[in-house]
This record gives structure tokens, C-alpha cells and sequence, in this order.
């Protein structure tokens, strides 16, 4: 079988590039498997692989360009960079435009594979529409789905031409279930797995509590660094690590400085050696604002036996964290409560083992093998009844449903 993943960016250092990396490689023991990524824009990719990435836009130079051999002068390919995209609407994603419209069209159409796999609602508006028919379409869905706002458009309109779409809680997957009805395809509930590879567990010892973070709005890495304000008042010999980088690293310098915690709180930039740094972290902690559709950051943490703060945000980590057995859950937006949480785990040694061994046990329900079982069954299955007329009939009649109930705009 050969399986084909569509990124946005294959370069980027995102937890969406992180998950289908850590897919594609377990895959390729058994089956063909390639990356496309519509755009380049770095030298070196972020995540090391072994698995082939074919780019088809090239950004790093002064002028975007086909990857491909081409005739296209540098005045043309500035011309469409600089027109807005017919196949993806700004509004969904503003990355795409005429120029990454024609050479995603040039590769879908003739497209030999058996599983195409979408990673972004954006990107189903072309994995639906330009391959050829046996190509099976699966969308993963990496984000919580409830709160996307515009950017989740797609995911209506495209959904009912889909053979599966697969979210990471069941949460979600109820949600679609109640929206789309008899038009919604096939809905599985499928977690990310946790890298696979040796993974040294936390001693528990360390007085560090870490993060690993995107360094953007969402992710109010400034209400850790103020709850750990709180934290060093009682346990001056303890730090925050912040893994990541992104706009809001600046602000965030500025902020340590200002709170005098410069010998508290470190801003260590990204690392592709995170498994190393669970094990010398005592306390996990997650600070997003609107959601996390399912933050591979616990389940990692977890695998080295670190328990975990959070809030309570609307979904992810209270499918993860059992609220006082392997973490603590935050209502949404309370520093002080996050605070609190800190120290209460500091202070109880012995709570803080506990919980360790809570989470360590909790992790062996995203064991690759386990997870990744049940992506090549569905795969197996899909393949299993792509040329029965029922597949095409069930399609037809799914996009009927949904195109009556939206007036014919769906």
C-alpha cells in the first residue's frame, strides 16, 4: 500500500509536522510512504526523517518557484506569488496563492497512491477534489475542531467527499457526529502516539519544571512565567524551562526580566532532544488558552513518568490528566490556581512520586505499536472497499444529503 501525507509545511516545528512524522516512519516498515509539502521554507527541516519529502514550492530564495524543473521565468512565478488562491481561500489559510494553486493541481491530478492524508481543514479543499477517484482521501484532524472559526470551513464543506476523517478525542468525533449527521464519512478516534524510540524516565528529582511550547499568543506562556513568580517565593531553588521559540519569545525575555526571575526561568529555544529533557523535569505544564486538540507534549511527559499542570482548556489535556491522580486541571485563565497546583506538587514529595507513576502508567495507552495498529487497520479497511460501487454511491449520496440541508451551497 502506498500512503501519501499532504503538510502545509514539512519544515515547521509544529506538533502537526511532529505526529506525521512520528506516522510515516512506523508506516514505511510496511508500506510505501512520502510526504508533500506545498511549501519550503527553510534549508534544513526542523524533524530529521528518513522518509522522502517532495516540496513543490520553493520559498527560501527571493522568489518563490517551482521545485520542479521549469520554464516559468522569475517575473511569472512573482506575478501568481502574488495572486490570492482559487483553490484555498485566504480565509482558511493565507499561505497559499496562484502559483502554489498550479503546482498542487499539477501533482493531485495524477497522483499515484492508494491513501491520500490531509492535515489541515485547508488542505482538504484539494485532497477532495483533484485526485484522481481511487485515491482514498483521509483527513487528520489536528486541532480541536469546535473552536477553529473560519479556518474550520473546510472541514463542512469538503467532510461528506471524505472515505474517513479521524480526530484525537471522542469529544470531537461526538461533535461531528451531531453536525453533519447521515452526511459526516467514516469517524474514528484515533490519539497520537508517543514517539517511538528509548525514552529515560524522570527521577522525579530534578527541581525544574518544563515546558515545551510554541512561543505564540495562544499558548500564554507569560501566565506560566507569572505563576512560577508566585512559586519561587516559597522554592527559590526551583526553575522553569521553556522549550520553543516563535513572535513572543522578545515579550517573554522582557517579562522574565522584569519579574526578577532571570535565575528562574529559562527560554532554552527549541530542541529535537525532548525525551532527554522529560527526564530531567519533575512537573509538566501547559498554559493554552482556547484548546489542545490532544498535546503530545503530555503524552511525552508522561512516557518518562512527569506529571502534568494544565488548564482546563475546552479540549485536550482533560483526556490526558486525571485531575488528582496524575496532574492537576486549572480552571482556565487562573494563575493563581496554577500557581497553587505548583506548589502543591513541589511540596508533597511523595504526591508528586504518586503522581508520576500515574502518568507512566497512563502513557501505555499511546504506545506506537497500540496507536499505530489501528492507522494500519483503517487503512486496510478503506483500501479493502475502494473499487466497491458503494464506496462511490455512499459519497454521492452523502454530498445530496449536505448539499440539500445547506441550500446547495455545502
Amino acid at each position: 500500500m502506498k500512503i501519501t501525507f499532504l503538510l502545509t509545511w514539512a519544515d515547521a516545528m509544529g506538533g502537526t509536522e511532529r505526529a506525521v512524522y512520528t506516522q510515516a516512519e512506523f508506516l514505511a516498515a510496511r508500506h510505501e510512504v512520502e510526504v508533500i509539502s506545498v511549501f519550503r521554507t527553510s534549508a534544513e527541516r526542523f524533524f530529521d526523517t528518513r522518509i522522502p519529502v517532495r516540496y513543490l514550492v520553493d520559498e527560501t530564495g527571493p522568489v518563490p518557484r517551482p521545485v520542479r524543473a521549469s520554464g516559468m521565468s522569475d517575473e511569472v512565478c512573482r506575478a501568481l506569488a502574488a495572486a490570492p488562491s482559487r483553490l484555498i481561500e485566504p480565509r482558511w489559510e493565507k499561505a497559499f496563492h496562484r502559483l502554489s494553486d498550479l503546482e498542487i493541481e499539477h501533482v493531485l491530478r495524477e497522483l499515484d497512491t492508494d491513501v491520500l492524508v490531509s492535515t489541515s481543514p485547508a488542505l482538504m479543499a484539494v485532497t477532495t477534489t483533484l485526485p484522481p477517484a481511487r485515491v482514498l482521501t483521509v483527513h487528520q484532524e489536528h486541532r480541536p475542531s469546535q473552536i477553529r472559526g473560519g479556518t474550520g470551513e473546510p472541514l463542512f464543506r469538503y467532510a461528506p467527499r471524505l472515505d474517513a476523517l479521524v480526530v484525537l478525542t471522542e469529544r470531537t468525533r461526538e461533535w461531528f457526529a451531531e453536525s453533519l449527521t447521515d452526511c459526516a464519512p467514516l469517524l474514528e478516534v484515533i490519539v497520537n502516539p508517543v514517539p517511538a524510540g528509548f525514552r529515560p524516565r524522570s527521577s522525579l528529582s530534578a527541581k525544574a519544571v518544563t515546558m515545551a511550547r510554541r512561543l505564540v499568543p495562544d499558548k500564554q506562556v507569560d501566565h506560566a512565567i507569572r505563576a512560577f513568580a508566585q512559586v519561587v517565593e516559597t522554592h527559590p531553588d526551583w526553575e522553569l524551562r521553556i522549550f520553543g521559540d516563535g513572535p513572543r519569545a522578545s515579550a517573554l525575555r522582557r517579562l522574565v526580566n522584569a519579574l526578577g526571575l532571570h535565575d528562574n526561568v529559562r527560554l532554552l529555544g527549541p530542541t529535537g532532544h525532548m525525551a532527554e529533557e522529560w527526564a530531567k523535569s519533575s512537573i509538566c505544564l501547559l498554559t493554552s488558552r482556547d484548546g489542545e486538540a490532544f498535546p503530545l507534549v503530555l503524552g511525552e511527559a508522561f512516557a518518562a513518568g512527569v506529571p502534568a499542570v494544565s488548564y482546563d482548556c475546552q479540549t485536550g489535556p482533560a483526556e490526558i490528566i486525571t485531575d488528582g491522580v496524575n496532574g492537576f486541571l486549572v480552571a482556565q485563565d487562573d494563575i493563581d490556581g496554577l500557581a497553587a497546583a505548583l506548589l502543591k506538587l513541589i511540596g508533597d514529595p511523595q504526591m508528586l512520586r504518586d503522581f508520576g507513576a500515574a502518568a507512566l502508567r497512563q502513557a501505555a495507552e499511546y504506545d506506537i505499536d497500540l496507536v499505530m495498529g489501528r492507522w494500519d487497520a483503517l487503512y486496510r479497511r478503506l483500501l479493502a472497499g475502494r473499487d466497491a460501487p458503494a464506496r462511490s454511491a455512499a459519497r454521492t449520496d452523502r454530498l445530496a444529503a449536505w448539499g440539500a440541508r445547506t441550500g446547495g451551497s455545502g
